[in-house]
């Protein structure tokens, strides 16, 4: 009898180290996961500035460019004239190969 309790006893103590395992690695696991997150979610927070920012450059660019073109005079529209294709009649001859002489 004494030997049925005591593999009872050896059998919920390692129920209980199993246990405790078990809840140790989910929240390692839990803890590896939330670190693996924030850093993903860090990395697109810069991605998001980083394009965020870019727009910026991009749009005040953009602005400055059309101030600058709207106040050039050589990019007036009416400067320009229409570009017409020219055809010529002139076609190239196929030229005849030389014979040598006593060929």
């Amino acid at each position: 009898m004494q030997s049925i309790k005591a593999e009872v006893e050896n059998f919920y103590a390692r129920l209980g180290q199993f246990e405790s395992q078990l809840y140790f690695r989910i929240e390692q696991g839990d803890t590896q996961l939330y670190n693996w997150t924030l850093e993903q979610l860090i990395a697109l927070q810069g991605c998001l500035t980083d394009r965020q920012a870019l727009v910026e450059m991009f749009e005040l660019f953009a602005r400055n460019l059309k101030n600058q073109l709207d106040g050039a005079e050589c990019v007036h529209p009416n400067r320009f004239t229409p570009w017409v294709r020219r055809t010529s009649q002139a076609q190239i001859e196929p030229m005849q190969p030389q014979q040598l002489p006593n060929a």
